[in-house]
């Protein structure tokens, strides 16, 4: 039995057809061949949601063919949609027949729990949006009041950098169950009925220490995304191309992934922030009793606003590189460290295969792999061999 699962956006898959190479090959070699349809949406609860709709179509094919070995061949982000499936079957304890997964260019999905720094909040991101949306939200009402100025650039540009990952984020919520957004407006609510008067600083407070969602929401988003381990070499054979326009993708995940972790000592340090705000503040009481301060408070507001602009210009960029593995990933990307990789954690087989050359050619080398008659035979060689 093989299931064949098609990634993103790619509900009508030429490759997954009845008359497609693949597909002929495979029933030519004495398997039957069925083509596994989800949403296709980018976005990682699309895909939690597939690899739930994947059990249950397993489970099928399973009791219909009892004993029968079942191979998913899955192209793209349809092999995190696998993996996922066949680690919920494997703990639903429904699984009564050998399971072996081939994905085709394949980017892994790895997450893990942001830690803490040594003198930042657990929720770093959260806390650079926080702090310097009160500053935005400031120095746009000032500006306001007073009219726009020429020197006033760097409170825009701070304000709509600000505004951008706010908006980013809130998408990603969006996406996810209504339980979670119930759970927020529920937590909000109930500090406001505590705390009538400074329930914005409290709610702040809360974001900071990661609070604000019900406990094991975070532990159990991460377990949905990140991608299972993989005990057989048997199990899970990992098929990927020289020259694929995702690996580009991957190698820029990587190399931000580590920059941000470079920068993150420095965008999370208390005591540069705490020095700074208190400076500021410091330097504006000074204007009221010190004739002629005024210009030491600019150059220290310009010293705060410029330092936020690049602490948030990094943090967008690490949400920015979130989006292209799924429109809700800037918000995982709060909570989590998240990477994409070119295999999952474990002992899955590795076919690294060298740059196409000939028909395999046309279009996206992304897509050659699945027209590839070495890759084709390579597929059918497997299921016969381990069948």
């Amino acid at each position: 039995m093989v299931t064949l699962v098609p990634g993103t956006w790619a509900g009508k898959a030429a490759w997954a057809r009845e008359d497609s190479p693949l597909h002929t090959d495979l029933t030519a070699a004495g398997c039957k061949v069925v083509l596994f349809g989800w949403s296709h949406g980018n976005s990682h609860q699309a895909r939690a949601r597939a690899a739930g709709q994947l059990v249950e179509h397993l489970k099928a094919q399973i009791k219909e063919n009892p004993g029968a070995r079942q191979w998913i061949v899955a192209h793209s982000h349809g092999g995190n949609v696998a993996l996922h499936a066949v680690r919920r079957l494997r703990e639903s304890s429904a699984l009564t027949s050998k399971v072996s997964t081939v994905t085709l260019a394949t980017p892994f999905i790895h997450a893990r729990r942001r830690r803490a720094p040594s003198s930042g909040p657990p929720a770093w991101p959260f806390f650079l949006l926080v702090i310097f949306a009160m500053a935005a939200i400031a120095g746009a009402s000032t500006l306001l009041a007073g009219g726009l100025h020429w020197r006033d650039w760097l409170e825009l540009a701070l304000g709509a950098l600000v505004a951008g990952n706010a908006l980013v984020c809130a998408a990603g919520v969006g996406m996810h169950p209504p339980s979670l957004r119930r759970s927020l407006l529920k937590s909000l609510g109930k500090r406001i009925n505590d705390y009538p008067q400074w329930w914005a600083i409290d709610a702040i407070v809360a974001v900071l220490r990661g609070k604000c969602f019900r406990p094991g929401y975070q532990s159990k988003l991460i377990a949905s995304v990140q991608s299972p381990q993989v005990n057989s070499d048997k199990d899970v054979f990992v098929i990927r191309a020289a020259g694929d326009e995702a690996s580009v993708g991957l190698a820029a995940g990587q190399f931000l992934g580590w920059l941000s972790a470079l920068l993150n000592p420095l965008l999370t340090n208390m005591w540069l922030w705490g020095v700074l705000t208190l400076a500021v503040q410091a330097s504006a009481l000074s204007t009221a009793l010190i004739p002629g301060a005024g210009r030491g408070f600019i150059v220290l507001v310009y010293l705060f606003m410029g330092t936020g602009l690049v602490a948030v210009a990094a943090l967008s960029v690490m949400l920015a590189v979130a989006l292209p593995f799924g429109w809700d990933g800037p918000f995982l990307s709060i909570l989590a460290s998240c990477s994409a990789e070119a295999a999952p954690p474990g002992r899955a087989t590795i076919l690294q295969l060298e740059p196409f050359v000939g028909a395999e050619t046309r279009g996206l080398a992304h897509c050659g792999l699945y027209r590839s008659k070495p890759v084709i035979d390579q597929i059918v060689a497997l299921s016969a061999k381990l069948s």
